[in-house]
Formats: C-alpha cells, sequence, structure tokens
C-alpha cells in the first residue's frame, strides 16, 4: 500500500478497536454501572431432591469405528508371462503373498513340448545310429579299397625306404 491509502484507513482502525473495546467493558459490566458481585444461590427444595448421576472418568482411547468405501490396491503389480504355452499344474503361492525373485510361483505341464522333446530324442537316436552305421561302412570301404601290396606295406615292420626319416 501507499502511503496515501495507509492515512486514509488509519481513522476507520482506530474506530473499530475503540468500539470493540466498548463492547468488553461493557460486557465486564452486571448493568447497573457497579461491579458484578458473586452471588451464591440458596439451594431449593427441587435441586435438593433431584439426584445427579456421576461418572468416575478413566484415561484411555475413545471408540471409534468409521466405515467408509474403499478400493485396495497393490502397490507393486506384475503381470507374468510364460515363455511356452501350457496348462497349470501347481501353484506355490497365493493371491496378494510377497514373493522375492527366483521363487518358483507355479509349474506349468506342457505337453506339446514333452512330445516335441520326445520328437528330438528319437531324431538324435536316429541320426546317432545312422552316423554309425555309416562309420562302420566307410572303414569297410576303405579297407577293401587297399590294394593287397598296401596291406602287406602297413601290416610289415619294414618301411618304404623314400620315407625313412634319418
Amino acid at each position: 500500500m501507499n502511503q496515501y491509502h495507509h492515512n486514509l484507513l488509519r481513522p476507520v482502525r482506530c474506530a473499530i478497536v475503540g468500539a470493540s473495546l466498548c463492547v468488553v467493558v461493557a460486557g465486564c459490566s452486571n448493568g447497573s454501572g457497579a461491579p458484578a458481585e458473586k452471588k451464591r444461590a440458596a439451594p431449593t427444595d427441587d435441586a435438593a431432591t433431584s439426584a445427579i448421576e456421576t461418572i468416575t472418568l478413566e484415561k484411555g482411547a475413545l471408540p471409534q469405528q468409521v466405515k467408509l468405501p474403499a478400493q485396495l490396491a497393490a502397490f507393486e503389480e506384475v503381470s507374468i508371462f510364460p515363455k511356452v504355452n501350457g496348462y497349470v499344474k501347481d501353484v506355490f503361492v497365493d493371491v496378494g503373498s510377497a514373493v522375492h525373485k527366483g521363487q518358483l510361483l507355479m509349474t506349468l505341464d506342457a505337453p506339446e513340448l514333452q512330445q516335441a522333446t520326445t520328437q528330438a530324442r528319437e531324431r538324435y537316436a536316429r541320426a546317432k545310429l545312422d552316423y554309425t552305421i555309416s562309420e562302420e561302412n566307410y572303414q569297410r570301404m576303405l579297407q577293401a579299397a587297399r590294394t593287397p601290396a598296401e596291406q602287406f606295406m602297413s601290416a610289415s615292420p619294414v618301411r618304404n625306404p623314400a620315407t625313412r626319416s634319418s
């Protein structure tokens, strides 16, 4: 506020403070201008005959129950997607349970995977058998392709002089 407005509001403030002070002073008197005196009322017959119920105060929490509509949501929520399709065989946790990283939650039964594994093992066994048969055929053909002189040379302890090292 600037100085001009401040000077205009000063008499208004003084009037409000003065009026408030008058109300407070008038409220403290008994209306006759004399200070208020404490008066003690004499008990009447009605007051003596009426009973007043009293209780003993105890320190404690006040029972309070409030019912409000609400919706509970998890602080952290994770969606679980399996790497393979299958059926849930066993579940090891309940809804809302706290879980840890690496903990087994459930096991899946995947008949398609079991069938594919069985087929892959059969193909492996067949390929291994084909390899063994091919290896035997190769050794037989290699043996049959040798000339009698080569067979004699490989069996004798004397070696070809051209291949001998000094």
